[in-house]
């Protein structure tokens, strides 16, 4: 599930989580089942639609949408269903309709992500101090510029950005 999890969208590790969450505090209540179906049932006050459904996948595959959430939760339902405690724990419960609960889930997480994007100070000095700069403050920055691209190389990858390089636009030497 995981690997699966990570390669598809982030979302549905959260949801996972939650859906873990959802069981363990029924199994600790001693509720099992029905337990977490109150839980789920509080949850989903804040959501009836589920994942591929939602307005703001406009323009996306809606039918992709849903075969990937529902293979995440066949492959979350596969890796707890061998468990002791599978039907005592109220794990059960999260699977009775199918896919249906985790992906109302997912759309929860989903409708509630907003993008932002936060003003980097670097891009104003940068756009001012670059142009005018010459001899050791042009080094100097130079230099910096090169360290920054370095440790953004080491620290920040496409898996964490969601920026991949179009491997087209390098051909030719550009």
């Amino acid at each position: 599930f995981k690997v699966h999890a990570l390669e598809s969208m982030d979302t549905l590790v959260l949801a996972a989580k939650v859906f873990a969450r959802v069981a363990a505090s029924a199994a600790a209540e001693g509720s099992g089942p029905d337990g977490v179906r109150r839980r789920l049932e509080g949850i989903f006050t804040y959501t009836n639609c589920l994942f591929h459904e939602l307005p703001r996948l406009e323009g996306l595959d809606r039918e992709f949408a849903q075969a990937t959430v529902e293979e995440s939760a066949a492959l979350l339902e596969e890796s707890w269903i061998n468990r002791e405690d599978y039907e005592t724990s109220g794990m059960v419960a999260l699977f009775e309709e199918g896919s249906k609960s985790f992906s109302r889930l997912v759309a929860l997480f989903e409708m509630n992500n907003i993008d932002v994007e936060v003003d980097n100070p670097w891009d104003d000095f940068a756009k001012k101090r670059v142009p005018e700069a010459a001899g050791d403050e042009a080094e100097g920055l130079a230099a910096v510029i090169r360290e920054k691209e370095i440790v953004m190389q080491c620290v920040v990858k496409e898996e964490i950005t969601g920026v991949f390089e179009d491997d087209s636009s390098n051909e030719g030497g550009e």
